[in-house]
């Protein structure tokens, strides 16, 4: 049988019966449409990574401490003592300002003792008060340091932002 053969007779199997491959074009298209309507679309982040991966297990373990995955968190800590002195207090105004200056940083979200957006409130007889942990004219000096460690510290819990009073706030 030659191709030209061939081709002739599948023609003819298909034009000679074309209600049947009407009518069974016609029963997958109602089945293929039913199937539509039970679709989802669900791009969720956790579909998209491999969940098995070291990272992603170490990702899960602290994603409810942290937040999402687009998020870097950085410790500088202090081994001996407490954060409030000259030389704590340099290296992490100097750490803010050099994650704050990278480039593709979202800079409203840098959160750090020294950004404007880490306040505290409290609940004073007037009413609230509140403002920045870390004032603007900070210099580092004894006082400022004695400032910054009152402001930060002696605040009641439920009312202040800095400290958080959970790791699930941070």
């Amino acid at each position: 049988m030659t191709l030209q053969e061939f081709v002739w007779a599948v023609s003819a199997q298909i034009f000679n019966r074309r209600r049947l491959w009407l009518t069974l074009f016609a029963l997958a298209t109602l089945f293929f449409a039913w199937s539509a309507t039970h679709l989802a679309v669900d791009a969720g982040f956790n579909k998209m990574v491999p969940l098995k991966h070291p990272y992603m297990k170490v990702y899960r373990e602290y994603e409810k401490v942290f937040g999402g995955a687009n998020r870097v968190a950085i410790a500088l800590v202090q081994k001996d003592g407490d954060i409030y002195n000259k030389e704590f207090m340099a290296k992490l105004k100097g750490l803010t300002d050099d994650v704050f200056l990278l480039n593709g940083v979202d800079r409203p979200s840098v959160k750090s003792l020294f950004t404007p957006n880490t306040r505290f409130i409290e609940v004073i007889e007037e009413g609230f008060a509140g403002g920045n942990v870390i004032p603007a004219t900070f210099q580092g000096t004894d006082a400022d340091l004695a400032r910054c460690a009152r402001t930060s510290t002696s605040r009641p819990r439920s009312g202040a932002r800095w400290p958080p009073t959970s790791p699930a706030r941070w």
